[in-house]
Parts: C-alpha cells; structure tokens; sequence
C-alpha cells in the first residue's frame, strides 16, 4: 500500500509542477481549425474529433500540454498529429516529430509532405541524413525556417536547437525510454507534448506509469479498414500454408515472413534470417525473395522497403523492425515465424501491416515445433481478439507490467515488492483514499525533494 501510494503522490505532484508552469497560449480562428479539420479526403471520426479538441483545449490553457493518445493500430493517430501541427504552425511556432526507426519517420515524413506540404515548410532529419545536408537543416531550424521538423533519435542531439519550438510529437513512445522523451521536451520550457502509442495501455498501468500524463482514447477506426484473418500454424499445418502463400502470390499479392533473429545463436535455438531466406528461395524459386533487417545501412533498408512497396519483391523476409512504419497496401499475408518469441502488443502491431487497402489481410503464426501448452494459449489470445486494447488487458494478465512495458518503461523506483497485476485491489484503494485526500500541492516548496514529499503525506 505505502509502495503504490508514495508512487502516486510522486505522479500527482509532476502532473501539479507541470501545471502551474507557462505553456504556449495558442487561441485559433475557427476557420483555422476547420481547416485542419478538414485537411483530408475523409471526414474525422468522432473519436478523431474529440482528441483533437482535447488536444485544442490544452493549446488554450496557457500551461503545457503532456497529453498521450492511445488508440488501436490504424485508428488514425497521426491524422490529428498533422492536424495539430498545423494548428501551431498557423502561431508561427515549430513542430518537432519524433519516431523510433527511420522507417516509420520516412513514411510520416512522405504523408506529411502529403498533406501540409502546401502549407508549411517540413524536413527529414535522421542518422542517415548526410553531415552536409546536417548542417542546412540544424541553421534553418536556429533560424526558424523549418516549421516541422520530423526525425529519429537524432532530434535530441545536443546541438540541436530551435527558434520557437511549441509541440513535440513522440510516436510509438513505448519504444523510448522516459530520459529520451524528457530530452526532446528540454529543448523549450513552454512547449506541448503529444505523445502518441498504438499498444493501448491497460487502465492500471495508465494510473502508474502514466499518471502524470493526460490520456485521450481512440476507440473507433476508420470505415473500409479489413477485418484480418488470424490462424495459428501448426507443424503439420505448414504445407497447407505454403500453398496458400503461393496461390496469394499469383495474385499478384505480397507476403511478409517474420523472423525472431538475425543471425544464428548458440544458446538458443531461434530461426534466423539468412536460414529463412534460403529456404524460401529454394521453395518459390520463381519469386524474388529479398531479407531485411536493422544491422543493414540505411540507403539499403530503404532501397528495399521502396522495391517492395512498388511491388518488385514478392516475399519480404525481415525482422520485427517492419512493425511500424510500414504501409503497402498490396502486401496481405503476414506470417510470423516462432511466434512464441513476441511479445502480444509486438503480434498485435505486425498483424495491422496488412489488409491496408482493398485486399483482405491474413495473419499467421507459424510454429516449426511444438511449443508449450502457456506459449499457445498466449498466441490463442491473438487468434481470439483483434481489439489491441482487450490484448493489452490480456498481456498483462499473462506477461506482468515489466515485461508488458519493456525495458525502458517497465519498474519504478517506488516499488520493490507492490505488483498491479498481483495487487490490484490494494492498488485500486490506494487510488480512492489518494482522490479523496485532495491534496494540496501549493503548500510545498517548488522542486520539492522525493524525502520531503514522501514525508509530508505518506504519515
């Protein structure tokens, strides 16, 4: 109880250091704000809607907006991301976008050109990004030329700097540590954050790790999404599947096999690319069959990743990288092999790669071996719900809040023995007596230590 409680109190207090801080005041016009509303060749979904007036009502406030949108894969996150830096670009301020591979900052990066590059001036700043053309884009940003900024780790580079920078974009947050987020929202005291994930944070966890954070949630998804086929592959299975791979083939349709490892390991006795690719090549001889993976340079993924999205490649070989950032609509089978590696939101996110466009999408999770009877009942919870956010309930269930979260986001420095998944009805009081104790945060002096706090209101 003290654990979960201190833990709380600690949240509370960043969310009030946060709220009594001077934020960017942003009032726009209506028109401004149908506008970029209405930037698409779609209407909003209410969902969309109200997230972005979430998003507007914090622009307002005059403190700083720390807002995280969750929403299942292809809800339209990065639809009201646009929109609300549009909105800021309209104050003269910049946009700073931060995505975990350069591949997920490549597709934003095309899609934004897409949509605002009518209006706004953006650039792509990733570690690939030669020093000459460095240079250019780190002096247009100290001089204000660049309204959207939209890169890798990169952007938290010291000697980045910008002229007024008034929102930070973090996608797929999960996949960065907190330091790294901190490090982005550093660059200027006064900016709003919007920190956007696809792996939908089970209530609990949302009250812990992110309860110094507002959330929005988008529940609905856009009309024409395809329902995705989901079926685990048996060993016994596996004939049945490759001629299914080779009928979707001679439709003219793209495959994408997904592998644990890249490279063959002593200790464990993993499938890995190269052994995969052989494999394949040797049974559809008649295809090209290309691997990827994150070890590859740059200029090469992305020469890959382009070949595959015109269609050139039949059968993608790769490694979880293509999780996110991935969007061919043409590609409608994703298989993944050893499935029993993965954790459920990583499945959840490499099953939303197909059924993109037009063509139904399948979703397999081969296994070469028979596997424990604990691994086929997490991988029936796949089988079982497309919704990632009763997956994510799930994984917690079965997995734990550490190895939900992953390294980065997983533990706290409160907690040695407290457990939401083992502990949850003390959890749950812990946060009714913390409502109802009102506390008052003025009273403490600024930058409070974590004793003091601690002392003042655990007794």
């Amino acid at each position: 109880y003290e654990e979960f409680f201190v833990e709380q109190l600690h949240l509370a207090y960043r969310k009030y250091e946060r709220s009594i801080k001077t934020g960017i005041k942003v009032s726009l016009k209506a028109e401004q704000i149908n506008f970029a509303k209405n930037l698409y060749p779609f209407n909003l979904t209410k969902d969309q809607s109200k997230v972005l007036d979430d998003i507007l009502s914090d622009f307002k406030s005059g403190s700083p907006m720390m807002r995280l949108i969750q929403g299942d894969v292809g809800c339209g996150k990065t639809v009201i991301a646009f929109s609300a830096s549009l909105l800021m670009a309209y104050k003269e301020k910049q946009i700073a976008l931060m995505c975990p591979t350069e591949s997920l900052a490549l597709q934003h990066f095309n899609n934004a050109k897409k949509y605002l590059g009518k209006f706004i001036n953006i650039r792509l700043l990733l570690g690939s990004t030669t020093a000459k053309e460095k240079t250019i884009i780190l002096e247009e940003l100290e001089q204000g030329k660049i309204d959207l900024i939209i890169g890798t780790h990169s952007l938290i580079q010291d000697k980045i700097s910008f002229y007024k920078l008034g929102l930070i974009i973090i996608d797929e947050q999960h996949k960065f540590g907190v330091e790294q987020r901190d490090t982005l929202a550093k660059k200027s005291d006064q900016a709003h954050c919007l920190i956007m994930t696809a792996t939908p944070i089970p209530r609990s966890l949302s009250l812990t790790q992110f309860g110094d954070l507002d959330i929005s949630t988008i529940y609905e998804k856009p009309q024409g999404r395809n329902k995705i086929s989901t079926k685990i592959v048996s060993p016994s299975e596996f004939g049945n599947f490759l001629n299914f791979v080779n009928t979707r083939i001679s439709l003219n349709e793209q495959v994408y096999i997904v592998v644990p490892a890249i490279n063959q390991s002593e200790s464990q006795d993993l499938l890995y690319l190269e052994k995969v690719q052989l494999r394949f090549q040797s049974i559809f001889s008649d295809t090209n069959v290309v691997g990827l993976h994150g070890q590859m340079k740059s200029n090469e993924k992305r020469s890959i990743l382009a070949d595959f999205k015109k269609g050139k490649i039949n059968i993608l070989i790769a490694t979880s990288l293509i999780e996110v950032g991935i969007d061919v609509s043409n590609a409608t089978i994703m298989a993944v092999l050893n499935p029993e590696r993965f954790g459920l939101s990583s499945l959840h996110q490499l099953r939303g790669r197909v059924g993109r466009g037009n063509k139904p999408g399948f979703f397999f999770l081969v296994n070469d071996r028979s596997i424990s009877s604990d691994s086929l009942n997490r991988l029936r919870v796949i089988e079982k719900f497309d919704d990632g956010f009763k997956i994510s309930e799930e994984d917690l269930n079965i997995r734990g809040e550490g190895d939900l979260l992953g390294h980065h986001q997983s533990g706290t420095k409160f907690r040695k023995i407290a457990n939401i998944h083992l502990h949850q009805n003390i959890f749950e009081q812990v946060c009714r007596d913390f409502k109802e104790l009102k506390i008052n945060f003025s009273s403490i002096e600024k930058n409070a230590s974590s004793e003091e706090l601690t002392i003042k209101y655990t007794i």
